[in-house]
């Protein structure tokens, strides 16, 4: 039933554990959610049976072996989320008891595993393992993501950032659901019929779903920011490239493909847009002696029936290919008008401002005044 649900759900854990990394990396108090997520995502992940058949003939071990760790896995996931919750709400002292606990479960699951009659699985259908080790299994991750529910559900209007707040909310929502599945589990361990677990792979993939989401929820601003830096960046590349190609001294590194240079600064975006920037000012400064009197006399004109926001861009669309005629032909001017004073007053205005430029570029009017422009970058005065 809907397995495709459970491979959704454990591609989403695998994205936002990605994501999350760096910050975790960084911040101690993030790094306890990272591991909970990264837990999860491995432990559905060793759930396929592709990946479970491979590790088996890669590590050269039985089945059963990588039934308990994944088993392992899922309890160490579960505690890590109850440490985190517990921490969270500033419930410290039962953090031994919590240890304690998923030290004796985890104990029970080897001692099960490795006394039992041989045995290809290590799972609920595996007939050579005691019902009662299924029973302690499914009640420890019951209670464990119970604990996880009430604690979101009940912290998540203190939070003050919407994202913390509706991810807190989410989170609970997916750990609900996880609750659901191990009754499902339950359910099956009572009354063993089959098509109990058609229910397992849809539930899983809402439940990672919605964790996923809850979990990835307060970097969205951070993601749709870096998102938007990397779009920036591609969008301003052509510009840039023209610039710097005609004044090379500008550049700490010469242009390569669009696709290279703007995937080589996907880690820092904002740097390299920053970078862009500066070299695009400097390329300005040093075309504005050659801009030719006659051209500025005309620009002027052309733009000026155009709306009062698109003038300072359209006039910059069009003075730059006026002084990189002229620089190729040698020609210097007297400035009567400095680029570099078009544009914005603070990084992101001018970063706005930059991308209209280029957005100008291939308007009708920027190109009509460019027919009119002599090969050395000057208008003939009819």
């Amino acid at each position: 039933m809907l397995p495709w649900l459970e491979t959704i759900g454990f591609v989403c854990m695998w994205v936002v554990t990605v994501l999350r990394a760096p910050a975790a990396l960084r911040d101690r108090g993030q790094r306890d959610l990272w591991l909970a997520v990264a837990l999860i995502a491995l432990t559905t992940t060793l759930y396929q049976d592709p990946i479970s058949e491979g590790l088996s003939r890669i590590v050269g071990g039985p089945l059963h072996l990588i039934d308990l760790g994944r088993n392992l896995c899922d309890v160490a996931a579960s505690t890590v989320l109850i440490h985190l919750v517990l921490g969270a709400a500033l419930r410290r002292q039962h953090i031994k008891p919590l240890f304690a606990a998923a030290a004796l479960m985890m104990a029970l699951l080897i001692f099960f595993d490795l006394t039992s009659p041989p045995h290809g699985h290590f799972n609920g259908r595996t007939p050579q393992i005691p019902v009662l080790c299924w029973y302690l299994l499914m009640g420890y991750h019951l209670i464990a993501d119970a604990i996880v529910v009430a604690v979101c559900w009940r912290y998540w209007r203190r939070a003050r950032e919407w994202s913390v707040r509706w991810g807190l909310f989410i989170f609970g929502i997916g750990a609900a659901f996880a609750c659901v599945l191990w009754m499902v589990f339950i359910s099956y361990l009572i009354t063993p019929v089959p098509a109990i677990l058609s229910y397992v792979p849809p539930v899983t993939g809402i439940e990672e779903i919605l964790q996923a989401v809850g979990a990835g929820l307060p970097i969205a601003p951070a993601v749709y920011l870096w998102a938007k830096n990397c779009g920036r960046s591609w969008i301003l590349w052509p510009l840039w490239v023209e610039l710097v190609t005609a004044t090379p001294q500008v550049t700490l590194m010469r242009p390569r493909f669009r696709v290279v240079d703007t995937m080589t600064a996907v880690f820092s975006p904002e740097l390299r847009l920053y970078r862009m920037v500066i070299e695009i000012r400097d390329a300005l400064l040093i075309l504005t002696d050659h801009i030719a009197p006659s051209a500025i006399d005309h620009v002027r004109r052309t733009v000026e029936n155009s709306r009062p926001e698109h003038v300072d861009a359209l006039t910059a669309a069009c003075l730059i290919h006026a002084a990189q005629r002229a620089r190729r032909h040698s020609r210097t001017h007297p400035q009567t008008l400095n680029m570099a004073e078009l544009g914005g007053e603070d990084l992101e205005a001018e970063l706005t401002f930059l991308l209209h430029v280029t957005r100008a570029r291939n308007s009708a009017l920027v190109k009509d005044f460019v027919d009119q422009l002599t090969p050395a970058g000057s208008v003939v005065v009819q």
